[in-house]
């Protein structure tokens, strides 16, 4: 239910994805006071204003935020498919903020694409999709939104489950957004991203979709030197001097011949430091770095030079990451090895959740991970 302006509340903020809340009337205020959420009996309703300026800043500290942000900005041709694993991940980081950011990204994107209902014309896609993983239907309150009226959580059900052939005409994440942002029991909302999430997080897709665009690339001017120990097995060391510090640190390559091996056996690494791709495996992406790079903590990365910006000065088996400010993200980042430019980005040995050791092509038009802009070279 939707109706009237925004109401002025208290600041105390309520999570509305966990399900112990259920307080007649509980209110809070999300982010400085553009959108409200209001608690009524059992049912919780987004209550929506759009008259004042908010501040969302804090949203910038999440690499999924940032990615829709982009989608917003570039007007990218995303696969629909894709946008679900990555609403979950923004909505996993365990902060108070990141649901309300999740929540104000989707009303941000359904303001810019509110009237766009199939693929535009300059996204092509091609290819077939076929489901295999559904959602139980039994399972929490999933059943329950197919029921109570949520006209929205139905259609977008329907497009997904039902009638997949309609993803031929809707590949693109244009037409997602407005349905969601009618789903106005954030319950619905949530389980809704969560089981499509669950379906896509592990399909391999037979359609791609993409767009003619012209990117002009930067360039900054960087001095390497190069060293190599005499010790057999030490990895070679690097300075880089880059024009936005006056800093000197030295780079470890990684064990090249471990990683060859690595991606001829296509083998997945854990290591009890990395985080967890499910319960306990310790196999995310840091996994693969920390084996072969010298290293077992994030927490001593150092963000050094743009790959993009400086890629033929990096020196192969460099050990390179995704960075949001001076941060590595190792919830829903990636980190992995260099190997070589391309005309458009560079390729880096890395391992994802729930695959195999693999070469990873980075390019510019990439979304999330997948955009060069975002890795750097991690210093240790």
């Amino acid at each position: 239910r939707v109706s009237g302006p925004a109401v002025q509340s208290s600041n105390t903020f309520s999570d509305p994805d966990h399900n112990g809340n259920n307080h007649l009337k509980r209110r809070y205020l999300m982010l400085g006071g553009n959108y409200n959420y209001q608690y009524q009996n059992q049912n919780q309703y987004i209550h929506i204003g759009n008259t004042a300026q908010h501040s969302h800043h804090l949203c910038h500290n999440y690499i999924e935020y940032n990615t829709l942000m982009q989608l917003k900005d570039n007007n990218s041709c995303l696969r629909s498919t894709d946008v679900w694993p990555l609403l979950e991940a923004l909505s996993e980081h365990n902060t108070d903020e990141a649901p309300k950011c999740r929540v104000h990204a989707i009303h941000l994107l359904s303001d810019a694409f509110g009237n766009i209902d199939t693929s535009p014309d300059y996204c092509h896609c091609h290819g077939n999709v076929h489901i295999s993983h559904f959602p139980n239907r039994d399972h929490d309150i999933f059943q329950n939104c197919l029921n109570t009226g949520q006209k929205d959580f139905q259609k977008i059900y329907n497009e997904y489950y039902s009638d997949v052939n309609s993803l031929s005409r809707q590949c693109t994440h244009h037409h997602v957004w407005h349905l969601l942002s009618q789903i106005t029991d954030v319950h619905c909302q949530r389980n809704l991203i969560i089981n499509l999430a669950d379906t896509f997080k592990h399909y391999i897709p037979e359609f791609e979709c993409s767009q003619v665009s012209s990117v002009h690339q930067s360039t900054h001017h960087v001095d390497v030197t190069t060293s190599t120990p005499t010790t057999t097995h030490a990895p070679e060391t690097t300075t880089i001097h880059t024009p936005q510090t006056t800093q000197t640190r030295a780079i470890q390559t990684c064990d090249k011949y471990e990683t060859i091996s690595n991606l001829a056996h296509g083998t997945i690494l854990s290591h009890p430091a990395a985080s967890d791709c499910s319960p306990s495996d310790h196999r995310a992406s840091e996994a693969f770095v920390f084996q072969l790079c010298h290293t077992n903590n994030t927490n001593s990365w150092i963000k050094g030079a743009s790959v993009l910006d400086n890629c033929s000065q990096i020196p192969l088996y460099t050990p390179v990451a995704t960075f949001i400010q001076d941060s590595f993200i190792s919830n829903g980042g990636q980190a992995g090895i260099f190997l070589g430019c391309l005309p458009n980005g560079f390729k880096m040995a890395a391992q994802e959740c729930f695959a195999n050791a693999t070469v990873l092509h980075i390019e510019k038009g990439g979304l999330y991970t997948r955009d060069p802009s975002l890795y750097h070279v991690v210093l240790f």
